[in-house]
């Protein structure tokens, strides 16, 4: 499976690189091919992810709210599946949908139960 991952490296005060180099790792080694973005202007995400979308099976956002926004405009029209690692324990979309398990656990199942929608925190 062909994974695109789109980082906001300055959200969640810095800690958004950190997580999006742990989830390449695990992706890794559950198999999948991964190709990072990070983003370094505004919209940028948007960008990334309809090109992303082209040539991965699924993405995952590394970012806060306006990532997250940003990279949602840019599926627009696709079916792509969406994986979301908010960096931050006040990410509003965190609080909205609830995050009970570490991202890892998340990623692990996902990887085993299929996909739709999933998020990781």
């Amino acid at each position: 499976m062909r994974i695109g991952l789109i980082c906001n490296p300055t959200a969640g005060g810095g800690r958004a690189a950190g997580n999006a180099e742990q989830a390449v790792d695990e992706l890794r080694r559950l198999g999948c091919d991964v190709e990072s973005a990070f983003t370094t202007a505004r919209n940028d995400a948007t960008a990334q992810a309809t090109r992303l979308a082209r040539i991965t099976d699924a993405l995952v956002v590394v970012g806060g709210d306006g990532t997250i926004n940003e990279v949602v405009n840019g599926l627009k029209g696709t079916s792509i599946p969406l994986g979301i690692i908010p960096p931050a324990r006040s990410t509003c979309y965190r609080w909205s949908w609830g995050s009970p398990a570490p991202w890892k656990e998340r990623a692990q199942w996902w990887w085993r139960d299929g996909y739709e929608i999933w998020m990781w925190a």
